[in-house]
């Protein structure tokens, strides 16, 4: 007798809410002093794994399903 693992649709597909934020001129951008941030563009991320890391690097390919509209 086999058993059937039942998973209801909300947990096969949990909600998922991605904001994006524009800071404004006068918005302050904080990083702690531990932290070391890098400005690099998107193409420079793709399939770099060895420079940025197995997440940093796939950031492109999470991007590319949304549509950016810019006013």
């Amino acid at each position: 007798m086999s058993q059937l693992l039942f998973f209801p649709f909300v947990l096969l597909y949990p909600p998922i809410h991605l904001y994006l934020v524009q800071l404004g001129e006068s918005s302050m951008f904080a990083v702690p002093r531990n932290y070391k941030l890098v400005a690099a563009p998107l193409f420079e991320l793709y399939d770099n794994a060895s420079g940025y890391g197995p997440i940093i690097s796939s950031l492109p390919q999470a991007l590319s399903r949304f549509n950016f509209i810019y006013n």
